[in-house]
């Protein structure tokens, strides 16, 4: 299951709605529900692929991948406190405070992991050959995104604009080019330490493997179906190193949804379709209780 698509990011864009009940103080809080498309590999189409001693895996994205390749950090930001009594202020008047986000990637493009063993005699070289998406409706294939390709699409990225719509909100005193400026570095860091499979320049040892992700710029809400394709993989070379035989990987793929629901403690967590379905036609309400300092499910009782 694709675990980690919304996660953190989905804190980003929705946060818990607390009313005034009544004559009280009393917090109330709704239930909140996302339906969440994603690209996964088609019905009966198998993750593991050999041709020409070369084995390539490729599989949807989870949890422990963002944790494992960097993308779960803590990211510091510089901001103008609305009351600076108390607060540490640096030599241009700014506070610092520590967010801790999930950059996520998945909600407006296809991500996938991918491993590739080379069981061949030779290096294998990734710029020697293509990794394309390509949908039933058009003729022109998208190339997988390397680091620089990626870089240069920060500034569109919904979680860049999430991101900075929430710090801006979260941080109103502080400049908004300030802001943008942050979380563009933030990504950029990021991005510059990502494992990307399709890096151009990366090589494969033999007997040796690789892991990393693959990403197109291809909205999964946009995109029910399409294939992607592996063209050009060099599966023989001459002694000279020149290729005399090159192999294709195809993966069919196909749309799918994951479903979640906002708690009253702020956090997201994946249910089924029929629990989405039923809470969005009544979702559960919840007060919370001041005596027990916790939230409990209905309405207050009238004193």
């Amino acid at each position: 299951m694709k675990k980690s698509l919304l996660r953190v990011a989905q804190t980003l864009s929705i946060l818990a709605i607390f009313v005034l009940g009544g004559c009280t103080t009393t917090k109330i809080f709704q239930t909140s529900y996302q339906k969440v498309p994603y690209l996964s590999l088609a019905k009966d189409v198998p993750a593991s692929q050999t041709k020409g001693g070369i084995i390539v895996e490729l599989r949807t994205t989870k949890d422990n991948d963002y944790q494992e390749f960097g993308l779960k950090r803590n990211f510091t930001v510089k901001y103008k406190p609305i009351i600076s009594l108390g607060t540490v202020l640096d030599e241009n008047g700014l506070a610092t405070d520590v967010v801790s986000l999930n950059f996520n990637l998945t909600e407006e493009m296809a991500v996938f992991m991918v491993t590739i063993n080379n069981n061949t005699d030779h290096i294998l070289r990734m710029n020697d050959s293509r990794i394309i998406f390509v949908t039933p409706t058009s003729d022109d294939p998208k190339l997988g995104l390397n680091k620089e390709s990626l870089k240069s699409l920060i500034t569109e990225l919904p979680i860049y604009n999430k991101t900075v719509s929430y710090l801006m909100s979260k941080y109103p005193e502080t400049s908004p080019e300030s802001i943008k400026n942050q979380v563009a570095a933030a990504l950029f860091d990021i991005f510059g330490k990502m494992k990307i499979i399709n890096n151009l320049g990366k090589e494969i040892i033999p007997s040796m493997k690789s892991t990393g992700f693959l990403l197109f710029d291809i909205s999964p809400k946009k995109v029910s179906e399409g294939k992607i394709s592996f063209v050009d993989v060099v599966s023989k070379t001459d002694q000279a190193g020149n290729p005399t035989e090159k192999v294709r990987f195809d993966y069919q793929t196909a749309l799918n949804y994951e479903y979640y629901k906002l708690g009253p403690e702020g956090k997201w967590t994946v249910i089924s379709e029929n629990e989405y379905t039923t809470g969005l036609s009544n979702p559960p309400k919840y007060y919370y209780d001041k005596a027990a300092k916790r939230w409990v499910e209905g309405t207050p009782h009238k004193k």
